[in-house]
């Protein structure tokens, strides 16, 4: 099979043709659907650009099991239009699924635009399809995990239900049955094989945390001057001197890791710490560290 003229598509088509690879590699089946909800086209164009992805490019990556009426990965299964690493995968999800009109387009030079990338997380096909496929169907999985207090890996049994994206890695929020609570898992840390249990794991609705609404209350340092606390307040769109970021209990540490912000001390230098939290009292019932 020829190498795809790329250049020569047009760019919706591409779009379509990345979306398709993606989501069936990484989620381990497509259907018309995806592409309709997400492109906001007819069935009828969808299943157009399915076949002459197909016919014209990969016949051997994809194939339509009847029995979930989806396409699945084949078994020759190799990327044409994307890389087939995880990153682009969790690309789509902070950007495509949320609002087409600001998606990037992947693999392609625009000079005036630089994007800044940390490294590539390595984090398997296998596992992200996993994770998505028992969150789907609210199933537990049983999986190896590792961390540092456990670096060999101890077996956990969790259900998950959500990725969470804290603006530098990919977690996992889920419940953990031999823990007997709800929490964060990095993406990165599961080893081998993870497998999917047929019973059904706690609802979202019952993860306390995450569905407690948080404000945290952002204000220039106080030992900022008065024009440099404006400075700030301009570039963190303040309103009256103070920002409001809205988030769930779950997440509060990953919004303060976000800021940059040191939970249990205020930084002696405004310089460098230009902000802090105002109302941190409030949430120290949510943070772990």
């Amino acid at each position: 099979m020829a190498e795809p003229d790329i250049d020569n598509l047009r760019w919706e088509k591409l779009q379509r043709y990345k979306i398709i690879e993606i989501v069936a590699l990484w989620e381990g089946r497509l259907t018309t659907n995806v592409l309709m909800n997400l492109f906001g086209i007819a069935r009828q164009q969808a299943s157009i650009d399915l076949n002459s992805y197909l016919s014209q490019y990969a016949p051997a990556n994809l194939v339509y099991d009847r029995f979930i009426k989806a396409y699945v990965p084949g078994e020759r299964f190799k990327p044409v239009f994307t890389q087939g690493i995880a990153d682009e995968y969790l690309f789509y999800l902070l950007n495509f699924k949320n609002d087409p009109t600001h998606f990037i387009t992947l693999d392609r030079n625009v000079d005036n635009i630089a994007l800044l990338r940390t490294a590539e997380r390595h984090i398997s096909a296998d596992v992200i399809r996993s994770l998505v496929q028992a969150a789907r169907l609210r199933h537990f999985i049983e999986a190896n995990y590792c961390s540092f207090n456990r670096p060999q890996g101890e077996r956990r049994r969790i259900a998950p239900h959500t990725l969470v994206y804290n603006g530098h890695r990919w977690h996992c929020r889920a419940f953990c049955e031999d823990h007997g609570d709800f929490r964060n898992f990095l993406l990165t840390r599961f080893r081998g094989e993870l497998k999917i249990i047929d019973r059904q794991g706690p609802d979202v609705s019952q993860d306390t945390l995450w569905n407690k609404k948080v404000t945290v209350r952002v204000i220039p340092h106080p030992g900022l001057s008065e024009e440099q606390k404006k400075i700030v307040e301009n570039d963190y769109g303040m309103r009256q001197g103070v920002s409001l970021v809205r988030t769930n209990g779950a997440l509060v540490q990953f919004v303060l890791d976000l800021l940059n912000i040191a939970p249990h001390r205020l930084a002696d230098n405004p310089q460098v710490q230009q902000i802090i939290v105002q109302n941190m009292e409030e949430l120290t019932d949510y943070l772990w560290v």
